[in-house]
C-alpha cells in the first residue's frame, strides 16, 4: 500500500527552542486585538510608566532604575502599531525628562541635553524592537505558509487538510472526501522532463478546482490530489468525479507539447467528523489503490473493497512465505516440431506445491507478485533453475531450448538481464538453449529500451519469443513496422480454442505467412484435440504446444518423454 498519510509532525517536549518559538509566536500576535482590548493595555502601560516614574522618585532622581522604562516600551512595539508606540515612547520620555530632578536631596534638576538623549535613545530602542519584530512576523509567516501550503503550487498541502478536517462542525450532514492521483506522471517526467511533469500536476489541480468550485482543492504530493466536498452527496461527487476524469483525457498542452494524463480516483462517503482522520485516510488510500488496479476510474471505499484488500494481502503474504519456504517448484510442457515431430523445446512454467487458495491461478500469483513489486526475486529463482536444469540436459546430450515468461516489471531495468548472464557464466550452458517469452502489455510502454535490451540478450545468443500473439491493438505493427526481429511468436490460445471457424483460420494463416516474411517461427499454444493439430500443422505453425501431447510435467518425467 502506498501511504502518503504518515504522521510528520514534530514534537517539541523540552526542547526550549520549540518553546522559544512559541513565545514568539504568542507575542507577535497580539497585536490582533479588539478595541476594547486596545484600551485596556494603553491605560495598563499608562500606568505603568506612571508606577516606574514614582519608582524613579522615590529612589531620590535620574537613577538606574530609569531603564525600567525599556519594559513597557517593548511591550507597546508588540502590542501597538508604530503611532501609537511613538505616543507612549514620548510618555515614557517626558514622565522620567525635563520634571524629573537629577537629585532630589540636592536639589539638581536634569540638563535639556541629558533627558533630551535619553527620550533619542528610548526611540531608537522602539524602532530597533520594531525592525526586529517585523522581521520575526515575516519569518512566522513563511513558516506558517510552509506548514500548510504548497509552495511550487499555490495551494495548500496535506497538514492543511488535516488541521480544516479537525474543524469539521460534528452535525455535518455529508462529507466526501476524494483522493486523485495522476498515474503516469513519473512517465512523463522520465519521457520528457521534470518541469513538464509539474506543470502538468499544476493543470490538473486548475482543472479539480473548476470542477469543485466551492469546495477546497489540497495538494497532496507531485502527483496526488485531494478534494474535500461538504454538503453534496455521493451520486452528484461521483457524478463529478466521473465528468473531472473524462475531461483530463484530453490533451493537456504545455509548451505546445501535448501531454496525455491517465487519473485514478478513490473516494469516500462520511458525515461529520464521525470517525478519526487517520480511518478516513486510510480508506481515501484503499478506495484509490483499488482504482489503480482495476479497470475503473473511480472506486467509492465500502466493506467489500476492504475485504477484497486484506484478501489480497493476506495472499502476499501466502506467496512471500510460500516462496521463501521452497513451496514452488517448475513443470515443463513440452514444443514439438510439426514436420518431423521431434520435441525441439519446452516452456518453464511455475507452480504452487501447497497452494492453500486452489482457485488462485499461477497467472493470478505472478500479477500480485508484480502489484507488490516481489516478482523479480521470483523471475530470479526461476532463471537459476531453469538454467542449472538445461545444464542438466546438456550433460546428458539432451539439446532443448527452454521458455521463461518475463513479466512487465522485469523489464523495468537491466538486472534480470545482468542475473542471467552471471547463470549463465556461473553454469556454462549455451545460450541458444535459453528463451525468453514476452507479452505485448510488457514491452508497449516503453518500446524503445525494451527493445534495445532484447537486442543485447539476442546479441548473447538468448531467443525472445513474442507470447499472446494477437491480443495487443499493436500486433501487427511489430510486424509491419518491424521494430524488432523476434526469433518466434506465440498464437494465442483464444484463436486456437476457435480454430474451426474459417476466419479464425485465414487470420492465423495471415500471421504464419507475416511471420515467416520476417524469418520468424510460429508456435501454436493450447492445441488439445487431433482436429486443431492438423489445422494449425496444414497452415503452417512451426512449432505445437498443448495437451495434446502433453500437459506440464516435471522434469524427471520430461526426460523419460525425450528418450
Amino acid at each position: 500500500m502506498r501511504g502518503n498519510f504518515q504522521k510528520n509532525g514534530i514534537d517539541f517536549g523540552t526542547d526550549w527552542s520549540g518553546k522559544i518559538a512559541n513565545l514568539l509566536n504568542r507575542l507577535t500576535t497580539v497585536r490582533d486585538t479588539n478595541k476594547k482590548d486596545g484600551i485596556f493595555w494603553f491605560l495598563f502601560i499608562s500606568l505603568f510608566i506612571c508606577f516606574i516614574t514614582l519608582i524613579v522618585y522615590m529612589t531620590g532622581g535620574t537613577n538606574a532604575y530609569v531603564h525600567l522604562m525599556y519594559v513597557p516600551i517593548i511591550l507597546s512595539v508588540f502590542i501597538f502599531d508604530k503611532r501609537i508606540a511613538v505616543l507612549i515612547v514620548l510618555f515614557a520620555g517626558i514622565m522620567v525628562g525635563p520634571f524629573m530632578p537629577f537629585n532630589i536631596k540636592e536639589g539638581i534638576m536634569q540638563t535639556p541635553n541629558t533627558w533630551i538623549f535619553r527620550c533619542i535613545m528610548f526611540l531608537v530602542v522602539m524602532l530597533i524592537i520594531q525592525v526586529l519584530l517585523g522581521h520575526i512576523r515575516n519569518f512566522n509567516d513563511l513558516e506558517k505558509k510552509k506548514a500548510y501550503e504548497d509552495l511550487f503550487t499555490g495551494y495548500p498541502n496535506l497538514n492543511k487538510w488535516k488541521s480544516d478536517f479537525n474543524c469539521l462542525p460534528a452535525n455535518l450532514d455529508c462529507c466526501q472526501m476524494v483522493l486523485f492521483e495522476v498515474i503516469n506522471i513519473e512517465t512523463i517526467a522520465r519521457n520528457v522532463d521534470y518541469y513538464t511533469s509539474q506543470e502538468t500536476y499544476k493543470k490538473i489541480l486548475e482543472l479539480c478546482s473548476g470542477f469543485f468550485k466551492e469546495c477546497q482543492v489540497y495538494a497532496v504530493n507531485a502527483n496526488r490530489i485531494l478534494v474535500s466536498v461538504l454538503e453534496e452527496n455521493a451520486e452528484e461527487v461521483y457524478g463529478t468525479v466521473k465528468e473531472l476524469i473524462s475531461k483530463s483525457k484530453q490533451p493537456i498542452y504545455i509548451n505546445q507539447i501535448p501531454v496525455a494524463v491517465i487519473l485514478k480516483a478513490g473516494m469516500v462517503t462520511m458525515s461529520g467528523q464521525e470517525e478519526p482522520i487517520e480511518e478516513v485516510a486510510l480508506k481515501m488510500e484503499k478506495a484509490l489503490d483499488q482504482a489503480c488496479h482495476s479497470q475503473k476510474e473511480v472506486v467509492i471505499y465500502n466493506k467489500v473493497i476492504s475485504e477484497e484488500i486484506s484478501k489480497h494481502y493476506d495472499m502476499l503474504v501466502a506467496i512471500y512465505h510460500a516462496f521463501n519456504n521452497n513451496e514452488f517448484h517448475l513443470v515443463y510442457q513440452p514444443q514439438i516440431d510439426s514436420k518431423s515431430g521431434r520435441m525441439i523445446g519446452t516452456e518453464a512454467l511455475l507452480r504452487w506445491n501447497r497452494n492453500p487458495y486452489q482457485n488462485l491461478s499461477i497467472a493470478e500469483i505472478i500479477k500480485i507478485a508484480e502489484d507488490a513489486e516481489f516478482i523479480s526475486t521470483i523471475t530470479k529463482w526461476v532463471i537459476k533453475n531453469v538454467i542449472s536444469q538445461i545444464k542438466v540436459w546438456e550433460n546428458q546430450n539432451k539439446n532443448i531450448r527452454v521458455s521463461v515468461n518475463l513479466s512487465a516489471r522485469d523489464l523495468s531495468d537491466d538486472a534480470i538481464m545482468n542475473y542471467t548472464m552471471e547463470c549463465i557464466r556461473l553454469y556454462d550452458i549455451l545460450p541458444e538453449h535459453l528463451e525468453f517469452e514476452l507479452t505485448e502489455r510488457s514491452i508497449i510502454e516503453e518500446e524503445g529500451r525494451v527493445f534495445h535490451m532484447l537486442r543485447e540478450m539476442q546479441g548473447h545468443g538468448i531467443h525472445i519469443s513474442l507470447d499472446d500473439y494477437g491480443t495487443g491493438h499493436n500486433s501487427l505493427l511489430y510486424l509491419v513496422k518491424n521494430l524488432f526481429s523476434f526469433d518466434s511468436i506465440k498464437i494465442e490460445k483464444m484463436f486456437i480454442d476457435h480454430i474451426e471457424n474459417p476466419q479464425n483460420q485465414l487470420l492465423i494463416e495471415g500471421i504464419v505467412k507475416a511471420a515467416h516474411k520476417n524469418q520468424m517461427k510460429v508456435i501454436a499454444e493450447g492445441v488439445e484435440t487431433k482436429e486443431q493439430y492438423d489445422v494449425v500443422k496444414k497452415i503452417g505453425c512451426d512449432i505445437i504446444q498443448g495437451y495434446y501431447f502433453s500437459k506440464p510435467v516435471l522434469s524427471v518425467e520430461l526426460e523419460k518423454m525425450i528418450n
